[in-house]
């Protein structure tokens, strides 16, 4: 099968050398074709690279969202599964895509993601309620991870080709934000299979973006606002109908 690993950058050289150095320890594959796909939305980097897997390199002429990003890098490579990874990603143990890919297609999971800890050992909030504004207070207060989620973060996700294909991507008319929470609520209504792999983790340094630039918070809310509008004129129709 093709496996292809999509990271977007933001100007992170250092951080994505970081995480490609991780891979060449501890990322593991015999049975399968690997291809790391490295989208730069800032400056671009020649000198990233794997020495053990390929890595092909595009250069935006333009900012792109990311969801934008990965569609992008989806369409333009063929594959069997689809890796989305952020930069500030890290592994830190063996990562066997051998037995993740085998295991995602005896159990025919479509949505997945390894767990994912922060720089202490603590598990991070990957998997998440749903983005009502209660939903999100709690979220604020409490930081918990969730036994029954409604969706996964797109830290780390990893995604059936063919269902990719058939949610037609992420929706674009978001920009940085929402775009996992809104792919993995289509994914739930469309009656695919999502869950995490309790084998396998990794370590997730939160840049936290949002917080600390208004521009970034500004998308942050915009994208909120749009998928709270989207889903409340999608129940209507459903009621409706």
């Amino acid at each position: 099968m093709k496996l292809l690993i999509s990271i977007v950058t933001h100007n992170q050289a250092s951080l994505v050398q970081s995480l490609l150095d991780s891979i060449d320890l501890f990322l593991k594959s015999e049975l399968h074709e690997v291809l790391i796909v490295i989208t730069e939305n800032d400056l671009y980097d020649h000198n990233l690279n794997s020495k053990n897997f390929k890595v092909t390199h595009i250069n935006n002429l333009r900012k792109k969202g990311f969801g934008d990003n990965h569609n992008s890098v989806f369409e333009k490579f063929d594959s069997d599964f689809f890796f989305i990874v952020n930069p500030d990603i890290i592994l830190k143990e063996e990562f066997n895509l051998d037995l993740i890919v085998e295991h995602l297609v005896e159990k025919e999971i479509d949505i997945s993601s390894p767990q994912v800890f922060n720089n202490e050992g603590i598990v991070e909030d990957y998997k998440r309620a749903d983005l009502s504004f209660l939903n999100l207070c709690k979220r604020k207060l409490l930081n918990n991870n969730l036994e029954n989620f409604d969706w996964l973060a797109g830290m780390f996700l990893i995604i059936k080709s063919d269902s990719f294909r058939k949610m037609k991507g992420f929706d674009t008319n978001y920009f940085m934000y929402v775009e996992d929470c809104d792919l993995c609520m289509r994914a739930r209504e469309a009656g695919l299979r999502i869950n995490d792999i309790d084998d396998f983790s990794v370590v997730h340094n939160a840049r936290r973006s949002s917080a600390n630039n208004i521009e970034h918070l500004i998308w942050h809310i915009s994208s909120i606002l749009r998928y709270w509008f989207i889903r409340k004129v999608t129940r209507i129709i459903n009621y409706k109908n």
